[in-house]
């Protein structure tokens, strides 16, 4: 049976993904995940394979409304992946944005980590040393978990994802950055 789906138009797997197909939405995605993948890169976009991500996971929940009189699937896809793409990109430029703004109101850092790390803001201190070698993602969570002291419920809302999804950000960029801070050699 998938055999004869390989064959399929891409507006045909569509119905049928309408219908829940799933094999028929794997087809679909093993057509257009490259052409994907290589626009996003294209738009310089950090998080392409979220990116990616989000654009199937819409296709799949959207199915029911694509109407292949008015659009081919291809158009109707592309247009999907560069709306994402420039609500990504809008995304990004408010976190970096955000980020500038933190940083404008920190006061100038000691170039003697020493003296740094007698103070009780030395942590907080290292981690904004640390903190531009992160993506902005990572940058925005550190600096709304840990510099501004929110509840993990607070970085959630702001960041528009689940309490799991922020805590896993949090542990894996805490360890980054204790990679950095270990690769530079500081200790906190």
């Amino acid at each position: 049976m998938s055999y004869n789906l390989h064959k399929l138009s891409d507006e045909d797997l569509m119905k049928n993904i309408a219908k829940g197909d799933e094999i028929s939405y794997s087809i679909l995605v093993d057509r257009y995940l490259n052409k994907a993948i290589s626009y996003a890169k294209k738009l310089y976009i950090e998080d392409y394979e979220d990116l990616v991500q989000r654009v199937f996971l819409k296709i799949w929940k959207m199915a029911k409304y694509y109407n292949s009189d008015k659009a081919k699937f291809s158009t109707w896809f592309y247009r999907i992946l560069q709306n994402q793409s420039y609500d990504d990109l809008r995304k990004v430029k408010r976190e970096k944005e955000f980020i500038e703004e933190y940083k404008s109101n920190i006061p100038t850092i000691s170039s003697n980590l020493e003296d740094n790390l007698l103070n009780e803001t030395s942590n907080k201190s290292l981690v904004i040393l640390v903190i531009k070698n992160l993506k902005s993602r990572e940058q925005k969570v550190i600096i709304l978990r840990y510099l501004e002291e929110m509840s993990i419920k607070e970085v959630s809302e702001i960041m528009k994802s689940s309490e799991k999804a922020i805590e896993t950000l949090l542990t894996r960029t805490k360890k980054k950055m204790l990679d950095i801070l270990n690769k530079e050699n500081y200790e906190i």
